[in-house]
């Protein structure tokens, strides 16, 4: 069995896609299994039948299957007949354990290999646990090429499976597979599909409500197909776990290195989640490409994953819409979002299309998406270009927006040596990610979370834990548990004095004398040295070593009580001192008119501060922002009195204005619900006639939403188009025509 690698249908469009496609069983005609007589062959034996039939079909031993129960299987009769008895039973409750490998390469007497016919008109609803063995030499061309059509409430461990599968929908397990579960599955099946509408998948060709844990996929998949993926080829509402892609994914329409395409819901959640899944082989399709995911719907959640290969939407003769991402090729159009955190990408995003309407876009993590997206605590080392189209636009994180103004990138960071910018030009994040030049790349670890390790880089990139042998860094403190002292960088590396300072930035390590708990300053080369010195070249593997305050300097109770309330500056922070000697902790407190909040060991805070789910901005000063607050260059808005920032409508006086979810201020045109609003450049709500580039609209008063259709103001018509647009000149309504003047007022 090969070892599990531990990683180190079309769009009619001019414009982006609106949704994906609904979820549906793909279609496939079910065929019955020949009538032939049944050749039984010994343990192990290789040689030829002396049948003539070319399907395992006709050599089905039905013998030994005796109704619901645990079964030993170690020969390819006995595998037979569990797909060619589908017809009539479905093997629920059943367990087959296999006790050896299992050939399948056999051939019949006239010297014709054996096929594997996959059956359509029942589900295998049994478990197959593998034991490690394999099933090997398949070779299925049926209508649904895979060990079985269909699987429902099925179950499948420990099984690596090898041959080939071609046709329409094609895999290694199952064509379609409904609540079922895969864990530590192997494909070493070359999948090749054969309709333009039709699913292949390197596991699994369609797959609703699955379980994907420890799955891998060493085989090719490729042919024409509308979804082609390395573990699925169309997904809705399945979650992955641990799951690879070693070899080439190739589909017509979308293809990803875990899943093709993703589906909206029918009947099942449609949220869906990605756990530690990784990409190093090349992925492309003639529309939708993505390293992971070639089309996700926005109930996804990605996190610890990384793409590693090339990703290309599209070709030199292509002449549609063509999107490329190094994570998620598109995301379709939804109300909800797309997270993705603590994951990475460091191959190549390109995006091509040559026709005189094309568009070409391509990003680091997402080449475009419909709908919202939060990315957190990751980065992208790879280029991303868009070439060739009509219309272009690229970017390290996303390449293009149907969404703009709504989105998030905290913590996130790209290689300014590789594009040329964060995102494509109508891409909008609050805050955006931030470039880095390739010294700085082991110092962002601090930031991008516990997820990555803190001594294993690639290319100088920092690795995620989980593929190293690194583990999380814990601090303890030491009455009565081993403290962990010190954290290892990789041999060979330059690490300035800065840099030093800046390895550690969460959870700080604790330590406590006589009671007392110190003051954490930063790390220093030598146990007890200064903090900032330098690394100037590692030497086998070197430590770093925290430095801490001594007790006088922390925050006390002093024996005196008569001191006034005060605040106290230390090491660059501020506490404040109350005349008893004692120091707010964690909470908030007022002080002289101004509301500021202190952390668990006592010291002021400043900058963004989340509790619950609420949002604070604490100036420098540290005092409580309120009422209206310019961050960076936007605008947010912060209930007076209680600081929590607003999202949403609010209204100020008789004046309306909009906070996108993140909370800036929303300013041009902006989607809420399905009625359009246009807010002003000072965020203010626009009422009645509203001039756009040149283009009127309407916005109706106090209510201010767009108008479309016919309006009548006074004795005067106008018509509004369905975007908006105050239409002049002759119009067609209806099937007759009408005159507008240039004022847009009906003339008879």
């Amino acid at each position: 069995m090969v070892t599990t690698l531990t990683p180190s249908v079309a769009f009619a469009q001019t414009e982006a896609p609106e949704k994906a496609d609904e979820a549906t069983e793909p279609l496939v005609d079910a065929e019955a299994a020949e009538d032939e007589p049944i050749v039984l062959l010994d343990q192990g034996e290789k040689a030829a039948f002396t049948a003539t039939s070319n399907s395992w079909d006709s050599y089905a031993n039905a013998t030994w299957f005796q109704g619901p129960g645990r079964y030993a299987i170690s020969t390819p009769e006995q595998l037979a007949y569990i797909s060619a008895a589908l017809s009539t039973q479905s093997f629920a409750g059943s367990t087959f354990y296999l006790t050896n490998d299992i050939y399948l390469n056999q051939t019949n007497a006239n010297g014709e290999p054996l096929l594997w016919e996959a059956k359509t008109d029942g589900a295998f609803e049994g478990t197959i646990d593998g034991q490690g063995f394999g099933i090997y030499g398949m070779t299925s061309t049926s209508s649904r090429a895979a060990l079985f059509g269909k699987v429902e409430n099925a179950a499948f461990y420990n099984l690596e499976i090898e041959g080939s599968a071609t046709a329409g929908v094609a895999a290694a397990f199952a064509g379609s597979a409904n609540n079922s579960t895969f864990q530590n599955c192997v494909s070493s099946v070359s999948v090749t599909g054969t309709s333009a509408t039709g699913l292949v998948g390197g596991l699994v060709g369609y797959a609703s409500n699955c379980s994907f844990l420890g799955c891998q996929n060493a085989g090719r998949v490729s042919g024409p197909a509308r979804a082609a993926g390395g573990i699925v080829g169309e997904s809705v509402g399945s979650n992955f776990e641990v799951c690879f892609n070693e070899q080439a994914v190739q589909g017509a329409i979308r293809s990803g290195g875990i899943v093709g395409s993703m589906a909206l819901p029918t009947g099942v959640s449609g949220y869906s989640t990605f756990l530690r899944c990784a990409n190093q082989a090349a992925i492309s399709a003639e529309q939708f490409a993505g390293g992971l995911i070639g089309v996700a719907v926005a109930q996804t959640t990605m996190s610890q994953s990384y793409n590693r290969s090339s990703v290309e939407g599209g070709s030199y003769s292509f002449t549609d819409a063509a999107y490329a991402g190094g994570l998620i090729g598109y995301v379709a159009q939804s109300e909800s979002t797309l997270t993705v955190e603590q994951s990475f990408n460091s191959g190549m995003a390109w995006a091509v299309a040559t026709g005189a309407t094309s568009h070409a876009f391509a990003g680091g993590i997402v080449g475009g998406t419909g709908s919202r997206f939060a990315i957190e605590q990751s980065y992208n080392t790879g280029n991303a270009n868009a070439t060739m189209a009509q219309s272009c636009a690229s970017g390290a994180f996303v390449g293009y927006s149907q969404a703009p103004g709504q989105s998030s990138e905290r913590n996130c960071y790209w290689l300014n040596t590789a594009p040329k910018q964060a995102n494509g030009s109508n891409v909008r994040a609050v805050p955006v990610a931030i470039p880095v030049a390739p010294s700085e790349l082991r110092t962002i670890v601090p930031y991008l979370g516990t997820s990555f390790a803190y001594s294993a880089y690639a290319n100088g990139a920092p690795e995620l834990a989980w593929t190293t042998n690194t583990a999380e860094l814990c601090y303890l403190s030491s009455n009565g548990s081993t403290v962990l002292e010190r954290v290892g960088i990789q041999e060979g590396a330059s690490v300035s004095g800065s840099d030093i300072a800046r390895l550690y930035c969460g959870e700080v390590p604790a330590k406590w004398v006589d009671g007392q708990a110190l003051r954490f300053l930063g790390w220093s080369t030598s146990s007890g040295g200064k903090v900032g010195e330098a690394i100037s070249h590692a030497s086998g593997v070197l430590y770093v070593y925290p430095v801490y305050e001594k007790p006088a300097a922390e925050p006390t109770q002093p024996a005196q009580t008569t001191q006034p309330n005060q605040w106290i500056l230390s090491h660059g922070s501020w506490w404040y001192r109350h005349g008893d000697g004692s120091f707010t902790r964690n909470a908030w407190e007022h002080i002289n008119g101004a509301w500021y909040h202190f952390d668990a060991d006592g010291w002021m805070q400043t900058g963004w501060l989340k509790l619950g789910s609420t949002w604070y901005y604490l100036n420098s000063n540290g005092a409580m922002a309120e009422d209206w607050k310019s961050i960076n260059g936007v605008w947010y808005y912060f209930t007076p009195s209680d600081g929590a920032m607003r999202t949403g409508w609010l209204k100020l006086g008789s004046t309306w204005y909009y906070l996108h979810g993140n909370g800036a201020m929303a300013t041009g045109w902006v989607k809420v619900g399905v009625k359009w609003y246009y807010l002003n450049s000072n965020g203010a709500m626009a009422e009645g006639w509203k001039r756009v580039d040149g283009i009127w609209y309407y916005l109706t008063p106090s209510d201010g939403a767009m108008h479309t259709g016919w309006l009548k103001l006074g004795s005067t018509w106008y018509y509004l188009r369905s975007n908006g647009a105050m239409a002049t000149g002759w119009l067609n309504i209806g099937g007759a025509w009408y005159f507008f003047n240039d004022s847009g007022e009906w003339r008879a």
